[in-house]
Parts: structure tokens; sequence; C-alpha cells
């Protein structure tokens, strides 16, 4: 079990820097004057990303989950910007 997990921790871990910085961005939103139906969908692109952010199984080979809750995420503060 020791050598297994030591080799699974050489695995090279996923780049969430973007994802980071998308969930701080998201995080400073004032959400107050939205509609329920653009809150929902941001709250929900919000929680997906944020999972996928604290899950530290993912390694280079899962870059593509990670960019895509980045791009989902960024979409949804997109479409709260266009909305106003």
């Amino acid at each position: 079990d020791a050598l297994l997990e030591a080799m699974l921790a050489l695995r090279l871990k996923a780049d969430k820097t973007l994802l980071m910085r998308t969930i701080a961005q998201a995080n400073a939103i004032d959400l107050a004057g939205f509609t329920p139906a653009l809150v929902n969908l941001f709250e929900r692109a919000k929680a997906a990303a944020e999972q996928i952010a604290a899950n530290d199984a993912l390694s280079a080979d899962d870059q593509a989950v990670v960019d895509r809750a980045q791009r989902d995420l960024a979409d949804a503060i997109s479409g709260l910007a266009l909305s106003v």
C-alpha cells in the first residue's frame, strides 16, 4: 500500500491555477439583482468547479476535466455580466 501511494503521489497533478482564479472571481460576485434562473446556473457551475478543484486525485491526464470546469464557470460569470 505504501509503494502504491508513493507511486500515485509521483503522478503529475492537473494544473488548477486558472480554475482557482476563476473560482475566486466567482466568489467576489454579488448575486443580488440577477434572476433566479441565472443565479441557479451560476451556482451549479461554481459548485461543480469547486468540487473539481478539491479533487486531489486529478492528474495531468484529467486536465481536460479541469479546463472544462473552468470554462463552464467563466461562461456562467459572463452570462451574469451580459444580463446586466
